[in-house]
């Protein structure tokens, strides 16, 4: 049996949990500066203005929480499988840069999974060569009817 598995080699999308420290409040502008320059609504933050908060990664849209919740569930269901029911030979093309709905890219995972079929050649070769030296099968046994 030869797998194909081409959950194989995503990446789901890490994040680094950065340590934040509050900020140090910047006092409100100078009453004298002209009000279109000073911040409009005070009150909201108890008269002290805070300076934006860095930002390490964007959060993701729903569209890409979705993909990653589907590509984690795939992978699930491959691993199972494969753990349950072993291939002989396993086949993992390199499709971590190809998006899930990028079918405009078939071409290029035709040619990935040839690459990856190509690397299992020697492998396949050699199961075969193993194969071939095992004693034949006996006839399998026939049903009688009673």
């Amino acid at each position: 049996v030869i797998c194909v598995n081409l959950n194989g080699d995503l990446r789901m999308r890490g994040g680094t949990v950065i340590q934040q420290t509050e900020p140090e409040p910047v006092p409100l502008a100078d009453p004298e500066e002209p009000r279109a320059r000073r911040f409009p609504f005070p009150f909201l933050d108890g008269g002290q203005r805070k300076p934006p908060r860095p930002q390490a990664m964007a959060a993701p849209g729903i569209a890409a929480v979705m993909i990653d919740a589907f590509n984690i569930t795939q992978d699930r269901i491959s691993r199972s499988r494969l753990a349950g029911d072993p291939p002989d030979i396993m086949i993992a093309p390199k499709l971590a840069r190809i998006g899930l709905f990028e079918f405009h890219r078939a071409a290029e995972c035709i040619e990935l999974g040839r690459q990856a079929a190509e690397r299992a050649l020697p492998d396949i070769r050699d199961y075969l060569d193993a194969a071939s030296e095992l004693p034949e099968p006996r006839d399998p046994p026939q049903a009688v009817a009673i």
